[in-house]
C-alpha cells in the first residue's frame, strides 16, 4: 500500500518518468564531475536499441538481483556493506 501511494504520487510530478518493462544496462557518469547523470536502459518492447535517460537522481529498486554492486565496482567505488534481517515466519 505504501509503495503504491508513493508510485502514484511520483507519477503526478511532471519531471518524473517511469520506464516500465525495461532493463537498466549501466549508469551514465560524468567523470569530470564524479557523479551519475543518468542510466542506459533497454526497453523490452524495443529489443534492438537502448536509450539513455538523463537524471538528477537514479534509484535502483531492482532488489536482490541488482547489478549496482558490479556497477559501483567498475566505477572504482567500494562494495556496499550488506545487512541481512532474519524474518522468522513459518
Amino acid at each position: 500500500m505504501l509503495e503504491d501511494g508513493v508510485r502514484r504520487r511520483l507519477l503526478q510530478l511532471p519531471n518524473v518518468r517511469l520506464a516500465e518493462h525495461s532493463d537498466a544496462l549501466e549508469p551514465v557518469c560524468d567523470g569530470a564531475a564524479g557523479r551519475v547523470t543518468g542510466v542506459r536502459v533497454q526497453l523490452q518492447r524495443d529489443s534492438d536499441g537502448a536509450e539513455t535517460m538523463r537524471a538528477d537522481l537514479v534509484v535502483d529498486a531492482s532488489g536482490r538481483g541488482s547489478h549496482s554492486p558490479a556497477w559501483l565496482d567498475a566505477l572504482g567505488y567500494a562494495k556496499p556493506r550488506e545487512e541481512a534481517v532474519q524474518v522468522q515466519i513459518g
